[in-house]
């Protein structure tokens, strides 16, 4: 087992694991037993220790076993076990994480967008111009873009937006046309027009999934999709 270890001087009983569209909270003691076994967590880009005005997070690309126990921030580099693979993970290995110390506890810190460009980094595009305004402008921290497809039954597209940070948000987002209707996750059932000069509220965690209906954009979209 190789593993990276940053001792950390964060006083916290709970770390904070990155999952799909949100985190968990695992301690960081070992009161009980089933606390004691807990060898390791699974947390997607990052593991975060905070308290109320800073923190530190452990960031990866393709790891996924961290252990926060205390006060040191652990990840999983390599496993060699000899059975019953007696070759397993054998040869040249080469890792990329990050350590980042942060101001504000995780709900207000940039850990996200750090994450986020550490995983898919910078990519560029000869012969090709950047358009000059996003699909959908959001005005708000915590709120995401997270998926942008053609819809499956009709001549539209649809976004999803996403709560990350755990915190009750409001965000106002903007369309150049069209107009944004609210439906469910596998976009059956419509919920409502969304009046675009009013905020989006959006619960802790929250999932919400839009079609943008009248729009150019989704004439191309179709034929693309």
């Amino acid at each position: 087992m190789l593993r990276v270890a940053f001792p950390v001087t964060v006083q916290t009983q709970e770390a904070r694991y990155e999952i799909q569209y949100g985190t968990v909270a695992r301690p960081t003691h070992n009161n009980t037993k089933w606390q004691h076994a807990q060898f390791e967590c699974v947390g997607h880009r990052f593991a975060d220790l905070s308290e109320s005005d800073f923190g530190a997070a452990l960031l990866n690309d393709s790891k996924y076993g961290y252990r926060v126990k205390g006060h040191t921030l652990s990840l999983s580099l390599l496993r060699a076990p000899t059975e019953p693979d007696p070759v397993a993970d054998c040869g040249p290995h080469r890792f990329t994480y990050a350590f980042l110390p942060h101001a504000g506890d995780l709900a207000h810190s940039d850990v996200w967008d750090h994450a986020a460009e550490l995983n898919q980094g910078v990519a560029r595009f000869e012969g090709f111009a950047a358009k000059a305004a996003p699909l959908l402008p959001i005005r708000v921290e915590g709120v995401d873009l997270a998926v942008v497809k053609c819809a499956e039954k009709e001549r539209c597209m649809v976004v999803r937006l996403v709560e990350r940070r755990g915190v009750r948000s409001e965000a106002r987002v903007t369309l150049a046309s069209g107009r944004l209707v609210e439906c469910d996750l596998m976009e059956w059932n419509t919920l409502g027009e969304i009046d675009l000069s009013r905020s989006i509220v959006f619960e802790p965690f929250a999932i919400r999934t839009f079609k943008i209906i009248g729009s150019p954009s989704n004439e191309e979209g179709q034929k693309d999709g």
